[in-house]
């Protein structure tokens, strides 16, 4: 008998809605102030404890869970994150980390190796000091950023830089890649920028417009984007149902096969979504990921539901986040702004 790919194994959780990827920030705090931050700029409440960590690990685990990605704010923030990362691995879980990488110097880089994570990924926001600094507003953190993949990279782990592309660091584009080479790390670079603190004509102002997207696509894209009959959509990290199939359930692994979990213990499609569906300091996991409305009804979100999507002629370029949407529009069937300006740009150099 074959043995299941990732992607069946995928597609299986998707079908069966088994949260497969579970996202913690283990707190708000951060040590950086970067102009596109996404966080809320208030928080309240206190952060997740290790016992109680312990077990929304296990509720996870119980409910299907095999992945789990560390974040923040900064999750090496908290003052307990080598237990909490430590947990994760006791639990036979597979552990991802994201990080700014301001903390991680040889030490630091050193314990998370010896977890054997799947992957850290370490935020670069520009290829020189001056840009990446400009947009972090701390001095020093470029140096610091390059130093923990450095380590990360010395000690044995894969790293993948995330480098959110904007009008800031846009002409640095070939830049990254090849500092992503050089260091021996992947690179995700993406122009599309979630609005920051859901501040749309803020994320307009710092976001990549037309001709500056054409040229961040000329470096990514250098081949120009496949015809329709063959191109596919993103699904973001929370990966999904292809969305070109006006009949597949699910327009992403958002309450379908990924999950959120808040500093707090609030639960949330993913991380994007800023209304959380429950609370384990409250409510056992299962109750709320079987229970939830608003997961209830992204499972059965269908390409052909959305409005103003149906006939659009680029939208196999698109990569709609239904998060991004929702705080755009209150509706979870509107098009995505950033996300039509960006698939507009691609469908440009077909």
């Amino acid at each position: 008998m074959k043995e299941p790919s990732f992607n069946d194994i995928i597609q299986n959780a998707m079908e069966k809605s088994i949260p497969l990827t579970a996202h913690v920030t283990l707190t708000q705090r951060c040590d950086l102030n970067c102009t596109h931050c996404y966080l809320p700029s208030r928080r309240s409440g206190e952060d997740l404890g290790v016992e109680e960590f312990d077990d929304i690990l296990g509720q996870l685990r119980e409910a299907g869970t095999l992945f789990i990605t560390l974040s923040g704010g900064e999750c090496l923030v908290h003052p307990d994150f080598f237990r909490m990362a430590a947990l994760v691995r006791k639990h036979d879980l597979a552990l991802r980390v994201y990080t700014n990488g301001n903390r991680l110097d040889e030490r630091a880089a050193r314990r998370i190796a010896q977890l054997h994570p799947m992957e850290v990924d370490v935020s670069l926001y520009g290829a020189t000091a001056a840009v990446h600094d400009a947009v972090t507003r701390v001095a020093g953190s470029f140096d610091r950023a390059v130093r923990a993949i450095r380590n990360l990279v010395g000690f044995g782990v894969r790293v993948r830089i995330k480098a959110p592309i904007m009008r800031v660091n846009f002409d640095q584009i070939e830049e990254l890649k090849d500092m992503a080479g050089s260091l021996g790390a992947d690179l995700q670079a993406s122009p599309y920028i979630y609005p920051p603190q859901g501040d749309a004509a803020r994320c307009d102002t710092i976001s990549c417009g037309g001709p500056e997207l054409a040229r961040v696509f000329e470096v990514l894209d250098p081949e120009g984007p496949p015809p329709p009959e063959t191109a596919s959509l993103g699904g973001g990290e929370t990966g999904g149902a292809d969305e070109r199939d006006s009949d597949a359930r699910g327009l992403c692994g958002a309450g379908n096969n990924f999950v959120a979990i808040g500093f707090d213990g609030s639960v949330y499609p993913c991380p994007m979504f800023t209304r959380p569906v429950g609370n384990l300091r409250d409510e056992r996991f299962e109750d709320i990921w079987r229970n939830a409305a608003l997961l209830k009804t992204l499972r059965g979100l269908s390409r052909g539901d959305l409005d103003g999507c149906r006939t659009c002629e680029v939208r196999d370029l698109c990569v709609r986040c239904v998060a991004s949407a929702f705080e755009a529009t209150d509706s979870l069937y509107e098009p995505d702004p950033r996300a039509c300006v960006i698939a507009r740009a691609r469908g440009a150099r077909r």
